[in-house]
């Protein structure tokens, strides 16, 4: 009802089910074609030790932040209106709440349009292997990816988009279906333009796509199927090769925000969906960025909203 999503609980989960089998798959082949042999959890292992420095960390998500602009721009995947995004080290006081990495949007009633996007480099006060530790989880293959779902064509693009219609509702009113869902199909609509590089990005891009789609299967699990914490956590260690600590903190944040895991992976699906959809009622004259555009132009509003205004009720 949140989402104003009509899929029911055992469909979800079946999605989720199968979603995570079609990425296991890709995710072998990839891993045979960069590093024949290597099974392919070994190969993130083997590749996350490609990382910046702490100092240079910032300045590299910016690099990649402005390629991911560029690229929109030149191949007119959307409108960019203008609103900069500022890539900043975390201040002081927020470094507890952001250990990693965070996007903050403009409000959508600011006069000023900048969105921030806040890294957190580890300290001098870490020990190395501390450093090494945190270092690792920003990986030089997965910038790019990462870039392009928090700054363009992902959240800032989306919430610019938001905050300049003239409807108080499509300013406001959100669902991580349609904003999560937004960021995560933007990851996959760029590697089908050719926005990746080197084959290792398009890697951790499909890696990433695997996650969401754990997420849906322990989503539903845990709150409509009986599933235990403990069987959650084993089951992220198993599919995804995660720490246990990383696995307890994310299936912690799935006991405490019911149906939001699940938003990215289906929210994905859902545009997917619309845009074959668009493009069938549109023929020869469809345009990826006239259907972006479109999207964009409703905000955060559930998926099936959308299809309502566009007249593509299912």
């Amino acid at each position: 009802h949140e989402h104003a999503l009509q899929a029911t609980a055992p469909e979800l989960w079946r999605y989720g089910q199968h979603l995570a089998g079609e990425v296991t798959a890709e995710l072998e082949a990839v891993a045979h074609a960069i590093a024949p042999g290597v099974a392919w959890p070994d190969l993130v292992d083997r590749l996350r030790g490609t990382h910046p420095t702490s100092e240079e960390l910032v300045g590299a998500y910016a690099r990649e932040m402005e390629r991911a602009r560029r690229f929109v721009e030149e191949r007119g995947l959307a409108t960019v209106p203008a609103g900069p995004l500022d890539v900043i080290e975390t201040p002081p006081f927020l470094k507890p709440l952001i250990p990693y990495a965070a996007y903050q949007p403009p409000g959508p009633f600011a006069d000023d349009r900048t969105g921030w996007f806040y890294v957190t480099p580890p300290g001098p006060q870490e020990d190395p292997g501390t450093r090494e530790r945190i270092l690792r989880d920003h990986c030089v293959h997965e910038l790019a990816s990462t870039a392009l779902h928090e700054g363009y064509p992902g959240h800032h693009l989306q919430f610019l988009h938001a905050q300049a219609q003239p409807r108080t509702v499509r300013r406001l009113i959100g669902t991580p279906l349609t904003i999560e869902g937004w960021a995560l199909y933007c990851e996959e609509m760029m590697g089908e333009e050719g926005f990746y590089q080197r084959p290792e990005e398009a890697f951790f891009q499909r890696l990433h796509l695997l996650w969401r789609a754990v997420r849906v299967v322990l989503d539903v699990r845990l709150h409509t199927a009986g599933m235990s914490v403990e069987e959650a956590v084993q089951f992220m260690m198993d599919r995804l090769d995660l720490a246990r600590d990383s696995a307890e903190a994310e299936v912690r944040r799935y006991c405490c925000e019911p149906a939001n895991a699940l938003c990215y992976a289906v929210g994905r699906r859902e545009l997917i969906r619309l845009r074959e959809d668009w493009r069938q009622r549109a023929g020869p004259g469809f345009a990826l960025r006239k259907f972006h555009d479109d999207v964009l132009s409703y905000g955060g509003l559930p998926v099936s909203l959308m299809r309502w205004g566009m007249g593509l009720r299912e």
